[in-house]
């Protein structure tokens, strides 16, 4: 298998201008973490969500983990939780939220990453289950027009309906999603790339043709492995208060930790690859957790026999 950064390098030197997509998932991939967390605690602690609400969406994330329900059902909870709710609540807080805690999370090397693409004239798209409430303040921090997401049905009146439009921007949904865009602005799929970490992507990582699963999870980066599809695995966000840790954060040689003010990672430059360790094509130690969802680095399961 081919590992190692997926680095700006290769952006640079390959073909140029809108006929190429570039899509990126949000979660774990543009950020560390999971964005819906925010939202959800956001409500909890200003005395808007119910005990029963509390209830009904906990049972759902955790049916979902458990691979008991489908990603419905989390929709199904928190559209339903929403009911009367008027959007613009919903917009403001979602700007308010990422000023305050989502901004920091987000990837210096994926902020490198959508620059080249935006700088190679390509059609740059996030593409993601989340709701544009979540998404649309990363889209216009990050300079990306498109946004592909999962939408809530509003009424007449501006309020949530307690109900989601199907279909949701999740699995095949997303490759339908992107396939539409394709269709609409002459995208060429074949030259296109797409940057997740969830195997559940995969309807779309096999439509496009430079995949590229970043801080992929333990089944995305087995499937990477036999179909030889270069991975990468970026460090956690400098923006934290100097000396703290994320559980998220690799341990790694090239990790922004302890770079200075203004430098630039080998990453985010496009360096050949990233500093190898015993351990893993990320160069994270045993036992530390990668830029995902608080989940240990599944690239230890995939050793860096050559870069990409």
């Amino acid at each position: 298998m081919r590992t190692g950064t997926f680095l700006t390098e290769e952006i640079e030197s390959g073909p140029a201008g809108a006929k190429i997509g570039a899509f990126f998932d949000v979660d774990g991939t543009l950020l560390s973490g999971f964005s819906g967390i925010a939202f959800w605690r956001d409500r909890l602690l200003s005395g808007q969500m119910s005990a029963s609400d509390l209830s009904e969406n906990l049972l759902a994330w955790v049916g979902f983990q458990r691979g008991q329900i489908g990603f419905s059902g989390i929709l199904t909870a928190w559209s339903s939780m929403l009911r009367g709710t008027p959007e613009q609540e919903l917009v403001d807080t979602g700007g308010r939220l990422f000023e305050e805690e989502l901004a920091a999370l987000v990837f210096p090397e994926s902020r490198a990453l959508v620059a080249a693409h935006l700088r190679r004239g390509h059609t740059v798209a996030i593409v993601s289950a989340a709701t544009r409430y979540q998404i649309e303040p990363l889209a216009r921090d990050l300079g990306i027009e498109r946004v592909l997401c999962t939408r809530l049905e509003v009424d007449d009146e501006g309020r949530f309906t307690g109900q989601y439009l199907r279909p949701a921007c999740w699995g095949d949904g997303k490759a339908d999603a992107v396939r539409a865009l394709a269709a609409e602005e002459g995208l060429d799929l074949a030259q296109s790339y797409f940057y997740s970490d969830a195997a559940e992507d995969l309807p779309l990582f096999e439509i496009v043709g430079r995949p590229r699963p970043t801080n992929p999870d333990a089944r995305l980066a087995r499937i990477a492995e036999k179909r030889a599809w270069p991975t990468s695995c970026a460090p956690v966000s400098p923006r934290r208060p100097a000396g703290s840790r994320s559980r998220w954060a690799c341990r790694s040689r090239w990790s922004p930790a302890g770079r200075r003010s203004g430098s630039t990672s080998r990453w985010a430059r496009g360096a050949i690859s990233a500093p190898r360790s015993r351990a893993s094509s990320c160069a994270c130690a045993a036992r530390s957790t990668c830029g995902r969802r608080g989940r240990r680095c599944s690239s230890s399961t995939t050793r860096a026999r050559s870069t990409s």
